[in-house]
């Protein structure tokens, strides 16, 4: 993890979000008693990952909406 970490830093909010859904996952999945409810918290991390994913609007739609203003 720490290798991924070094090797595409900075990271978005979306990668960090990511990320925690994946190590909370794992570390529900490896602690010896745990809880079923507490499947909602990595659940959550991944949709708002995929809820906060930046979208690349193209420079022509973008000035054509800039210029109707």
């Amino acid at each position: 993890m720490a290798k991924y970490l070094r090797r595409h830093w900075p990271l978005t909010l979306s990668q960090v979000l990511a990320i925690l859904s994946l190590v909370f996952l794992t570390m529900m999945c490896v602690a010896s008693a745990t809880r079923i409810g507490y499947v909602i918290y990595p659940l959550n991390f991944a949709l708002w990952s995929w809820a906060c994913t930046e979208t690349v609007a193209p420079e022509k739609e973008l000035a054509q909406t800039v210029s109707e203003f």
